[in-house]
């Protein structure tokens, strides 16, 4: 009589690991892109809620003008920690920003988080702003420790870079990406 064996071969066996392990390096391979998309994604948001705020602020405050004076390069910690004078930039952030805005990768008080405020250089509109962080190269390159948005005034977007807007009320911003490249969007 005849038994048959039950089980597995060692090539049946070692043919469903290599097929695991391939999976799992495939995921191991994807999964940290993906995260970078995600982050990526939600700057993204970020700079248009920001952008949004800023019509918000415009609508309520100060009769379509932006926000004048005070600092023009703070942390998002700075904002938030002082009490600065209305229709700053820094009261603008503190009070319109401040309530829903949340980088992937800001510390938990924001003072890795920078605005710096520009205004557009070239008197004729469609120029493109002459700023140093206005240039179409992704300098300064991603920092996960410090992060930048640059808002720059009396501009719109062109692509991934500000131009001079025809409005003094027009406002462009910017965020370098963890992928690379530049967002730019704009009231």
């Amino acid at each position: 009589m005849n038994q048959k064996k039950h089980g597995f071969t060692l090539i049946e066996v070692s043919l469903v690991f290599g097929l695991a392990a391939a999976i799992f390096l495939m995921a191991f391979l994807a999964l940290p892109s993906l995260w970078i998309s995600q982050r990526d994604a939600q700057r993204k948001a970020n700079v248009m809620e920001l952008v949004s705020d800023l019509k918000i602020y415009q609508t309520n405050n100060s009769r379509g003008a932006l926000p004048t004076g005070g600092s023009t390069n703070f942390t998002f910690s700075q904002a938030k920690s002082q009490n600065p004078a209305e229709n700053t930039w820094m009261y603008f952030v503190k009070n319109y920003v401040a309530k829903d805005f949340a980088d992937p990768d800001m510390t938990e008080n924001g003072s890795n988080l920078h605005f710096t405020i520009y205004n557009c250089n070239p008197a004729t509109a469609g120029s493109t702003c002459t700023n140093t962080k206005n240039n179409t190269d992704t300098s300064p390159a991603f920092n996960k420790k410090e992060i930048y948005i640059y808002i720059f005034t009396a501009a719109t977007c062109d692509g991934d870079h500000a131009i001079r807007a025809n409005s003094e009320r027009s406002a462009a911003a910017i965020q370098v990406l963890e992928r690379g490249g530049r967002y730019c969007y704009s009231t």
